[in-house]
């Protein structure tokens, strides 16, 4: 995979963040805790951040792939003519 983040990297980056955010929507939730709604919230955008940046980057790899598979494709009619 040529993805610019590893998978390793951005799993452990979505899991802490994803923990992260879980606890801090539980301290706003159950124990009334305003401080906490505002780190969930800060949470959600990193997660959103972190998201979309991986959608951009599968994007750019299908686009590579989508090329390189025309690119072959041409080669074997070019040979087979």
């Amino acid at each position: 995979m040529l993805l610019y983040i590893s998978m390793d990297t951005f799993e452990t980056t979505f899991a802490e963040k994803s923990t992260e955010l879980l606890t801090n929507l539980k301290n706003f939730t159950e124990k009334g805790n305003n401080a906490a709604g505002s780190r969930t919230r800060k949470n959600a955008q990193e997660l959103k951040k972190l998201l979309q940046e991986l959608r951009i980057e599968v994007l750019d790899q299908q686009k590579k792939n989508k090329e390189e598979k025309a690119k072959t494709k041409a080669e074997k009619v070019a040979v087979s003519t």
